[in-house]
């Protein structure tokens, strides 16, 4: 039992190891002195993990500052160097404390900061070969205009990640199905830095320049709750009458609408990237190992919209980077 509970047992809780005695009575149970000395050397340890964690969050601040920048100012990249020097420093004083223990946290941030630079590294070869093959507004006349194409009624809406663009699976779908629907929108999900966006900033639709083929963008904010299967109709109407809004003539709203009643199908793309013998032997690992099998156990921002399985076609594509 400890005696005193007032001004020494407050220093005594908060003073650490080095007042561990001042103010408390030992009655024979020693076993607080022990904890004290616990708690002490686990201070340290703890100080020593926080300077690795200080360490691999600098990384990563500074590979995501190279991810959206494209390169580092010369004035930033002077401040952040002496700041990663001054961690790397505090973290080697404390490398005694490993063998003890310090190593567990500093191992889990190494897997995190692993994850996180392999799915950047990916989705980033991914974007610039989209980029890279986009299809042309004169490509996609080409390939609408050929004879042998079949137009059936109805629409059809492509899910894409490029927002800018028509994605190269579009390319890839007509030449090996040789068919697509008359009416063609490409649509792409974003998500906003704010916490909801207004219902009727939600759609932001335009022509692509080809005669029956559109593009709409949905937006979403951080807090909005998405569409589920059972409003998959509601947000296919909320969609055609956002284009019928937009539309030049009376018949092509009149197109629009008839082409709901006659049909609508979803296509979603499926790529899988795969990196060539060029590649060095770490690029090659982190695009077909780590890359991929974080894919395949990812979420598609796409499933927030509700998609009806039983109108969805699944098209796959090999992207070799």
């Amino acid at each position: 039992m400890i005696r005193g509970r007032g001004r020494a047992a407050r220093e005594t809780s908060l003073g650490g190891a080095g007042e561990e005695s001042k103010g408390v009575k030992d009655d024979g149970g020693g076993g607080f002195d022990l904890r004290l000395r616990e708690a002490a050397e686990g201070n340290v340890l703890y100080g020593g993990d926080a300077g690795k964690t200080f360490l691999l969050e600098a990384g990563v601040l500074d590979a995501v500052e190279r991810h959206h920048q494209g390169e580092r100012r010369r004035c930033g990249g002077g401040v952040g160097d002496d700041h990663n020097n001054v961690l790397g420093i505090f973290m080697t004083s404390l490398l005694n404390k490993i063998p003890q223990g310090g190593w567990v946290p500093f191992a889990i941030s190494a897997v995190f900061m692993t994850v996180m630079l392999s799915w950047t590294y990916g989705r980033s070869k991914k974007t610039l070969y989209e980029a890279e093959r986009k299809m042309g507004y004169s490509e996609l006349q080409d390939l609408l205009s050929n004879p042998s194409l079949y137009r059936p009624p109805g629409i059809c809406f492509f899910y894409t990640d490029l927002v800018n663009g028509i994605p190269p699976i579009i390319r890839h779908y007509i030449q090996h199905t040789n068919s697509v629907r008359k009416i063609m929108v490409v649509v792409t999900m974003r998500t906003l830095p704010i916490q909801k966006v207004r219902p009727e900033e939600r759609l932001v639709v335009g022509k692509l320049g080809v005669d029956g083929v559109y593009r709409c963008l949905v937006q979403f904010g951080y807090k909005d709750i998405p569409y589920s299967e059972e409003e998959a109709d509601d947000y296919v109407a909320s969609m055609v009458g956002k284009l019928r809004e937009d539309a030049e003539t009376v018949e092509e709203a009149e197109k629009l609408e008839s082409a709901v009643a006659e049909g609508v199908v979803f296509v979603m793309g499926r790529t899988i990237l795969r990196a060539n013998k060029n590649n060095k032997w770490l690029a090659r690992f982190t695009i077909n190992k780590l890359y991929r099998f974080f894919q395949k156990n990812s979420r598609s921002a796409i499933s927030s919209l509700g998609v009806p399985p039983g109108k969805t076609l699944q098209v796959g594509i090999l992207y070799e980077i």
